[in-house]
């Protein structure tokens, strides 16, 4: 079968006889004519040859039926190539739906997981702060470690009450009172017995009493007691 070289001006298409090379161009795109050949489904009118056989004798030559051969082969494979081009796109489309579905499925199998195990892990650290606690309430033998540990516990609950709001949920803890009761401002307060003498000391030396410790050392016993605290937490 001849070769056919496409240019700017046609298809070359060379002898199989001579040492010659034809040109043929296509000088019409389309045409009323009803010379068509059956099988390029072309007119005479359509192409163009420099062979004697068209260009003296105005017949359809071989080189016209070559290329018009030549190119319905590759309009039938520009064809093939369109829809496989389609089916390969839908194949990527489908691949990338069923992709997308595997990953929501694995992140929301991975999101369930981690709440579960975030659950299970906080439940564990609430079991072991009250088990410190327990232990800590248990080893108070004074009022005064008692007395600390109090002070050190009240601000708990307004914070959690304060994070609880804003993390939209609700925290239903009773604030613990201490000892104290809500008194209303108008009732007449009576007033406590002292446990000391208010007569005036007298120059001569007695053994002190007992009496009730003062701020610096309140804040003694608080920091001895922190730091038991820290001992039983960090040890």
């Amino acid at each position: 079968m001849d070769t056919i070289v496409m240019s700017e001006m046609g298809w070359e298409i060379p002898s199989s006889s001579t040492n010659d090379i034809y040109l043929v161009q296509k000088n019409k795109p389309s045409c009323d004519c009803r010379l068509v050949c059956d099988l390029c489904q072309s007119c005479l009118h359509s192409y163009s040859c420099t062979c004697l056989d068209n260009s003296i004798r105005w017949n359809m030559c071989k080189h016209i039926h070559l290329v018009c051969q030549f190119m319905k082969g590759h309009q039938i494979q520009d064809t093939n190539a369109d829809e496989e081009h389609i089916i390969n796109t839908d194949e990527v489309k489908i691949k990338q739906a069923t992709e997308q579905a595997k990953f929501v499925e694995f992140v929301s199998k991975s999101c369930n997981i981690n709440q579960e195990k975030t659950s299970k892990q906080l439940e564990v650290e609430k079991q072991k702060l009250i088990e410190i606690q327990t232990q800590i309430i248990q080893n108070i033998t004074t009022f005064e470690q008692l007395e600390a540990f109090q002070s050190i516990t009240a601000p708990l609950v307004p914070t959690l009450r304060t994070l609880a709001e804003h993390s939209g949920n609700e925290l239903n803890i009773t604030e613990l009172s201490h000892g104290t009761q809500n008194i209303p401002h108008n009732k007449k307060i009576v007033a406590q017995k002292r446990l000391f003498s208010t007569k005036k000391k007298t120059t001569k030396s007695k053994k002190k009493l007992l009496s009730k410790p003062d701020a610096e050392e309140t804040n003694l016993i608080a920091n001895q007691l922190m730091l038991q605290v820290n001992n039983v937490l960090f040890n």
